[in-house]
């Protein structure tokens, strides 16, 4: 894995972190405009992350994957090996 793999990698993982920590905190503070403004910046991170990281690398999930006539998720090499 390359470094610039690597640290789009890692940084899709700690933001998915802060978003899942996020999401446990509004299921008991459903009102909190801070932490919800919060989530949505950290959904609006991620994604990026994620576009950059599947235009240069490859997709990181196999959903939303069946582009075309054939099964290719299995075509790109997957992130964690």
């Amino acid at each position: 894995m390359s470094q610039e793999q690597e640290r789009l990698f890692m940084l899709i993982e700690r933001v998915s972190f802060v978003m899942d920590d996020t999401r446990l905190f509004l299921d008991t503070h459903p009102y909190d405009n801070a932490a919800l403004s919060y989530y949505q910046k950290m959904q609006e991170v991620r994604a990026k992350a994620v576009a950059e990281y599947e235009a240069k690398f490859g997709t990181l999930t196999q959903y939303g994957y069946a582009t075309g006539n054939e099964w290719n998720w299995n075509d790109c090499p997957l992130p964690w090996l």
